[in-house]
């Protein structure tokens, strides 16, 4: 790779979309076969800014930044921490990314690095969240199992929580825990369906991929990524 022909942060620029997008296309306008063009994307944060100056080292988005309060943008993610206002390459915007890879008929996509990323039984595990761009719907990362129970065990509030759809187009969660609350948002955070219990219908929802927030009675939440097939 020639030089002047990378793209890389700290700065807070490299972490839109549209900057992404800009660098890619002038890799192919300058002439490089798109065989040959690997794209990327960081597990890691931008330097925090304070008063628009990058003022501390970076940080892994692991470092709380994907919390339960985080709603994944398409174009750029940012979060305050400390007093510093971080920039980063959330979930969805990943998924853009190799999305993009594929439909541009790209080498591929890879990241830096793994242990910045969250777990995979996250949800927004962005491994993952590339993996779907990459194979549309395919997840290949085994997070849970519906447990089946022989008699004389019960279940117990350690048990995973499931999302179960019946034929009759019905979602209900699974689970030792009680749901107090069931939502259902799009990937770019708007909420699309909602329930003061632990099951709703989800007739009128879009084949597409979305995020399930679980409400528990006590207040704990989880946020399942979710995709309607059919």
């Amino acid at each position: 790779m020639g030089n002047g022909n990378q793209q890389y942060g700290p700065q807070k620029m490299h972490f839109s979309y549209s900057k992404f997008e800009e660098m890619a296309k002038a890799f192919l306008q300058y002439g490089y076969p798109k065989d040959k063009v690997v794209l990327s994307y960081a597990t890691t944060t931008s330097k925090g800014y304070l008063k628009d100056q990058p003022k501390t080292p970076i940080k892994g988005v692991r470092n709380n930044f994907l919390n339960e309060n985080f709603i994944p943008n398409g174009e750029v993610d940012f979060a305050e921490q400390d007093g510093y206002t971080y920039y980063f390459c959330g979930p969805l915007q990943a998924y853009k990314r190799a999305r993009f890879c594929t439909s541009n008929n790209m080498k591929g996509i890879f990241y830096w690095d793994m242990g910045n990323d969250v777990p995979v039984e996250h949800p927004y595990n962005m491994a993952k969240w590339v993996s779907y761009g990459l194979n549309a719907n395919v997840d290949p990362i085994v997070t849970s199992v519906t447990p089946h129970y022989p008699t004389g065990i019960k279940k117990s509030d350690s048990d995973p929580v499931q999302l179960m759809v019946s034929s009759d187009g019905m979602m209900k969660v699974s689970g030792g825990k009680t749901v107090k609350q069931l939502f259902i948002y799009s990937i770019d955070g708007m909420k699309v369906a909602g329930t003061p219990s632990d099951s709703l219908s989800i007739k009128d929802l879009r084949k597409n991929n979305y995020i399930v927030k679980i409400v528990f009675e006590g207040g704990q939440t989880e946020s399942i990524k979710w995709m309607k097939c059919d």
